[in-house]
C-alpha cells in the first residue's frame, strides 16, 4: 500500500513479502530505486511467521497520481514478484487533509 501524500515529504510505502526476501525495487515515472532491509529510510520488521513488513519512506517532488512498481527478491532479480500500487500526491497539506476527510 502507499499513503496520500504531499509532495517533498516523506510518504509511506508497505510492502509485505516472504521472510527471505533481500532487497526491494520501486519504479516511480521510470526511475528505479533499490533499498535494502538496512536501507536509512526503511523499517524493517521480520514478523516471525515466514513474512516481513518493509515500510519505505519515499519522497515525491511533484503533485499527481502515482503507479509505483514494487519488485521483491531473494538472490536474484530474475522471476521476482512484482505489484503495481497506486497513490495521490497534493501539493499543499491542506489539500491533503481535505483529500483524507
Amino acid at each position: 500500500t502507499a499513503d496520500l501524500g504531499k509532495k517533498l515529504t516523506y510518504t509511506n510505502i508497505t510492502i509485505t513479502t516472504t521472510s527471505d526476501v533481500t532487497k526491494l525495487r520501486l519504479t516511480v515515472d521510470g526511475k528505479a530505486v533499490t533499498y535494502s532491509a538496512k536501507t536509512s529510510n526503511v523499517t524493517y520488521t521480520d514478523n516471525g511467521d515466514g513474512t516481513a513488513t518493509w515500510v519505505i519512506g519515499y519522497r515525491f517532488t511533484k503533485a499527481g497520481n502515482y503507479e509505483i512498481l514494487v519488485e521483491s527478491r531473494g538472490s536474484s532479480w530474475e522471476g521476482c514478484s512484482s505489484k503495481t500500487v497506486a497513490t495521490t500526491i497534493y501539493n499543499t497539506a491542506a489539500e491533503l487533509a481535505s483529500a483524507k476527510s
